[in-house]
């Protein structure tokens, strides 16, 4: 668990809380389609290292000041979730 709050607090994130209610401000864009290169979901599933490619993503703005979707932040409470626990969410 330390090595996953290091890299919490390297993304700047102040609180769990900020992930689980999606306003990490994380830079995600899952507005365009699926399929479109931009859309980070599909940016996140097609890398080798899904968390690495969430907590790696650059901050937009103040994590508590915006609701943005974004389906990173639901693995990234899931790998939390493991780690902590040594169970598997699903």
């Amino acid at each position: 668990m330390k090595i996953m709050a290091g890299r919490i607090n390297s993304i700047h994130c102040n609180s769990f809380r900020f992930v689980i209610i999606r306003i990490s401000g994380f830079n995600w864009d899952e507005s365009v389609h699926y399929n479109d290169p931009r859309n980070d979901c599909g940016i996140m599933e097609a890398s080798m290292d899904w968390i690495i490619s969430v907590i790696n993503k650059p901050m937009m703005e103040e994590p508590g000041s915006r609701f943005n979707y974004n389906c990173g932040a639901t693995e990234l409470l899931a790998h939390i979730f493991k780690v902590a626990t040594g169970r598997d969410i699903e």
